[in-house]
């Protein structure tokens, strides 16, 4: 560990963001990669199975979500923690994360009896819900270690252990993508396949986290008898895990919400819907991967009263960011028919997916800009700043304006909402950012 401190302390900002930003980055792409090949797979299935998985993936997105919420509070709270030398309070904040995470998860099973209610209510068709409902009564399941993954990933990178977290990530996804094709074509499980095979990925991602607790190789000591949920411990895990969360949560609103709109367009607007979102998150999982290695990096350096090192730490990582932004954004609009025309053969399909793609790319450039001056305001303890603006591009103003635009304009205008939303939260943040600057200037 003493090296990772090292790092964070007195290597150049360029080298320390590498450091901590890329693994992140190869773990939560290997994630998006795996979405995007189950996808594939599963629409060969049948334009019905893909709709499915695809009305699954809010409920997945919340889940993840929660496990945010607790592990990268948690997370953000031990760097700080660690960087002001508070060892034993830096292991009380642990042992209560993982406890949590095991309740939260053991809890999600008594929801097993309405979930064919749950589906029908987030847009799922009577074409849809025979490969729904059996796909999420397995994943369901899996939601045990999704939870306590998902938390751990971000725990061991409060050590410095970023690597670690990517592996587990990387070798998650790994198994997904060799035993998908097996489970569900040569065993000819279907989309009861692809469900098991989503619930392994999940459990073979925690044993490789929960091996580095139980063998001692973190630097903390997980002790139950720790556990506390005492404000002093409780609130600053909050203050940044319910920003996190929201951002999960209201991307499950979102998704759930719009297909609800597209669902009085057939099972076609919904692939299109599918499509394009399969391909925008697996940028977005990019740039929130990078951004949650700054995470750590900034929030450290904020806990050793490094404000100097911290501004040129988001300097880069806003460049960095932005200029990824901008190259995906613009393959993916030359070549958005093509990606379309991989997942479906369907002409419409195809047309209304490329439009998807398409619509959805135009402003992706300011999402490095808005997560990471998100991820910055949390970092500063601007909690209320750092919720509002984690919840913007896909709650504050996503939201209103699909209702707006799809009533106007259809389904066109649920393809056109999310270049506005990011339009008007770029705008807001920036206003916003200029507002703190004037105000440690005077």
């Amino acid at each position: 560990m003493g090296d990772n401190i090292k790092m964070m302390e007195n290597v150049s900002e360029k080298k320390a963001l590498l450091a901590f930003g890329l693994p992140t980055v190869v773990g939560m792409l290997s994630t998006g990669i795996y979405n995007l090949i189950d996808g594939l797979y599963v629409a060969r299935l049948s334009t019905e199975a893909m709709d499915a998985v695809s009305i699954m993936y809010p409920i997945v997105t919340l889940i993840s979500g929660l496990g945010l919420l607790i592990g990268n509070g948690a997370a953000v709270y031990i760097s700080e923690l660690l960087g002001k030398k508070k060892r034993q309070e830096a292991e009380t904040v642990l042992a209560t994360a993982l406890f949590t995470s095991l309740l939260l998860g053991i809890a999600l099973q008594l929801f097993h009896p309405f979930l064919k209610n749950i589906l029908s209510l987030i847009g799922a068709t009577e074409e849809i819900l025979p490969y729904a409902l059996p796909y999420a009564r397995v994943v369901f399941l899996g939601f045990i270690f999704q939870l306590l993954s998902v938390c751990m990933m971000n725990l061991v990178r409060a050590e410095g252990q970023v690597y670690l977290s990517t592996f587990s990530m990387l070798i998650g996804a790994g198994v997904s993508i060799v035993a998908d094709p097996i489970a569900i074509f040569t065993l000819k499980g279907g989309i009861i396949g692809a469900a098991c095979v989503n619930a392994l990925s999940q459990f073979v991602s925690f044993l490789v986290l929960a091996c580095f607790y139980l063998g001692k190789r973190s630097a903390l000591r997980i002790s139950f008898r720790k556990i506390s949920y005492r404000a002093e411990f409780v609130k600053p895990v909050l203050s940044v895990g319910i920003p996190v969360f929201c951002v999960n949560l209201f991307q499950c609103l979102s998704s759930g919400i719009a297909n609800i709109l597209a669902k009085p367009f057939g099972v076609n607007g919904l692939a299109a819907l599918a499509i394009a979102n399969r391909m925008l998150n697996l940028s977005v999982l990019g740039i929130t991967g990078f951004a949650r290695g700054y995470q750590n990096l900034a929030s450290y350096n904020f806990g050793a009263g490094r404000g100097g090192r911290l501004r040129e730490i988001t300097k880069l990582a806003i460049g960095w960011t932005t200029g990824i932004c901008g190259c995906v954004a613009v393959c993916q609009m030359i070549f958005a028919g093509s990606i379309a025309g991989a997942f479906s053969t369907e002409q419409e399909v195809i047309a209304l997916g490329r439009k998807a793609l398409f619509c959805g790319s135009i402003l992706l450039v300011t999402y490095g800009f808005q997560s990471v001056g998100s991820v910055y305001l949390l970092c500063i303890h601007r909690p209320k700043a750092g919720l509002v603006f984690s919840i913007a591009r896909q709650g504050i103003f996503y939201i209103p304006l699909i209702l707006l635009l799809s009533v106007v304009f259809g389904l066109n205008g649920i393809f056109y909402t999310q270049p506005l939303a990011d339009f008007c939260t770029t705008i807001a943040l920036i206003l916003y950012l200029k507002h703190i600057q004037k105000e440690q200037e005077s």
